[in-house]
This record gives structure tokens, sequence and C-alpha cells, in this order.
């Protein structure tokens, strides 16, 4: 066994190391069983193996000599909630697609606790679990006053066995791209939940992406994307087809009404209508989806799954405008109405 620089700084000699070959010490499927991650979840994916183990050490942070003394409340968002959530991003093509990292999402009083048990895994559980802090993500996170953290982390393992460095995101209370979303209620019981945000935070949070893009640099964006001019410079850009393709798999798989696993339009609703621009987000993006259900098709979608996901979109929209309908504010300093995010939230797109 030998180390590994997962992180080299050569101006101030800052190095981080990983011991290889990599090496797990638990037993993933046994773990999922233990906590209640779904079945059809795939415990040797590479991401979902490091998303179930860093699930089962949240909720028992006795083993990582914490000075927690009851589990913490993690939960996951991206890609990998969607595969929590939805058994068509499990099994079926073309909605099955690799998460190529990890977002996390804890309450804030939990924050400093996570950390700490993500920057012990590795040694508890084996260096495949690697999670490390470097200056670069000391200075982030002091930035972020508690409310957010990023790690630095293996996000793949090449053929040769060489471990890829990636980044971990973990959020705190809310959901925070181009809009916040508090997901505190939530939060308090995660396997209520399949341990993430819930199925409607979960479909906001992929609905709420909007950036801004000069129209000179169009021919470099999928057509799907475009919402809209903004100004005489500027086209307006939300979802990408993947975020389209996770909003799908839940409408398909989840039925509109309340109780257990069903998409409770009340709560997306009243997230709506609490704040107009992100009611004025979330409507543009799934009429531009309902407009581009073509585009699904030719990624795969049948026709059969189409119509149900056109038919639960228009159910959605017509209860945002009969019930839901936001109240903007007389007053507004500025035009745009989201909050600008880093461009690897809206891949592909330098946001302005």
């Amino acid at each position: 066994m030998s180390l590994f620089p997962i992180y080299e700084n050569s101006v101030t000699g800052e190095r981080l190391e990983v011991k290889v070959p990599l090496e797990s010490r638990v037993a993933a499927d046994e773990l999922k069983k233990e906590i209640g991650v779904p079945e059809y979840i795939d415990a040797n994916d590479f991401m979902m193996k490091k998303a179930t183990v860093i699930l089962w050490a949240s909720m028992n942070p006795d083993k990582f000599r914490l000075a927690a003394k009851s589990s913490l409340k993690v939960a996951l968002l991206g890609g990998a909630a969607f595969k929590l959530h939805c058994p068509t991003c499990n099994t079926e093509s073309p909605f099955n697609r690799s998460v190529p990292d990890l977002d996390l999402i804890t309450l804030k009083e939990h924050g400093a606790d996570v950390i700490s048990l993500l920057c012990n895994l590795g040694e508890t559980c084996g260096s495949i679990f690697f999670h490390g802090v470097t200056s670069i993500e000391r200075r982030f996170n002091a930035m972020q006053e508690g409310m957010r953290y990023r790690l630095l982390t293996i996000k793949a393992v090449g053929d040769d066995g060489v471990p890829k460095p990636g980044y971990v995101d973990i959020f705190c209370d809310k959901i925070a791209f181009c809009h916040e979303l508090n997901v505190r209620e939530e939060l308090a019981d995660v396997q209520k939940h399949l341990f993430t945000a819930g199925i409607e935070n979960l479909i906001l949070s992929k609905a709420q992406l909007i950036g801004k893009l000069p129209k000179k640099q169009q021919v470099n964006i999928t057509k799907s994307r475009i919402l809209g001019e903004y100004d005489n410079e500027h086209l307006l850009v939300g979802m990408e087809p993947k975020d389209m393709m996770d909003v799908a798999a839940a409408l398909l798989d989840h039925r509109i009404g309340e109780g257990p696993d069903k998409i409770n339009l009340a709560k997306i609703g009243e997230n709506l209508k609490r704040d107009w621009r992100l009611e004025k987000t979330v409507t543009l993006n799934l009429g531009n989806m309902l407009r581009n259900l073509d585009i699904l098709k030719t990624l795969g979608v049948m026709q059969s799954q189409t119509d149900e996901i056109q038919k639960k979109i228009n159910i959605i929209l017509q209860e945002i405008k009969e019930k839901y309908k936001a109240k903007k504010s007389r007053f507004s300093l500025t035009k745009q109405w989201w909050t600008n995010v880093e461009e690897q939230v809206l891949e592909g797109v330098a946001v302005k």
C-alpha cells in the first residue's frame, strides 16, 4: 500500500494524500438494508455506494467518536436523490444515468458534525470514502457562515486504479441555487423521505434553475433549454435535458395526491405562493419542458410515457394558476429575479 497525492499545490506546498489501492472495509449492500435504502439502489455503483455509506454513517455517529449522541440529519440532493426516490432512475433506459457527484443537505446545527464525520469516513470505512479539506475549502466554508460547506473527495476511479479528485457540496437548511427552498421540515425525518429533501422539493430543485446567456453564444447550448428572450442581448436558459429527465422520472413514478410516495401539489404550491420569483422560474421551466417533450422522445422516452408526463405537468401548472399564483412585489430594483449561481450548477452556461 502506498500514498497517492489527491491534492497538491506546488506554490504553497500543501498536499493531501490517500492510501492506494483504494479499499472499502464495509459492505454497502448490508448497510443499505440496515438503514432502509430502497432495494432497487445498486450499492455497487461508485457514487451510490458512497451515498449509502454516508447515510449509514450519519445515522451512526457514535461509531466515529463524534460528540453527537443521536443520528445526524443528512439527505441527498441531485441525481442521487432522484435515484433514491424513483425506481425508474435505476432500472430503465434512458432515465438511468450515472451520477457525477454528490450533493448533501443537513440541518445547520448538524453541519460541523457532518463535516467531521465525512473527514473521518476514509479512516474508518476505507480509503475509497476519503474526504478532506484544503486551504481552498477552508476559505470557502468560512465565507458561508455555516450555511454551506465543500469538501475534497474522490469522484471516480480510473481503469488503472488511480483516484480522480472531485468535490462534495453540503447545504444547510436550504436548497440554495437560483432560488431558496427551506427544507428543515423534511430533514426532521429523512427516512420518511427516503433520505432526500422530499419528492416535491426535488422537482422544484430542478425547475428553479435559470440563467441568462448572450445571444451570440446560443450555438453552444441545447435549444430545448432556451426559455425565451431576456433582453435584446440575452436569452433565458433553464433546465438541461438531464434535469428534464429527472423530473420526468419523478412524474412517471409518483401519482399526484396526498400520502406516502405521492406528489403533493399543496407542498409545491405553498412554496411558490410565498415567492413570486420562484413561481416565475418554475412555471417557465415546466412550461418549456411541456413544449419540448419531443426532446425526451429523441432520448428514448416512449410515447405513452410522454403522454403521462404531459398530463401531470398540465395538472401542476393549472393548479398553480388557480390556487397558488404568487403576488409580485410592487417595487423591484432590478429586472433579474433570480440569484446567479456557479457555472457548475448550470453546466455549459456562462452565467452573467
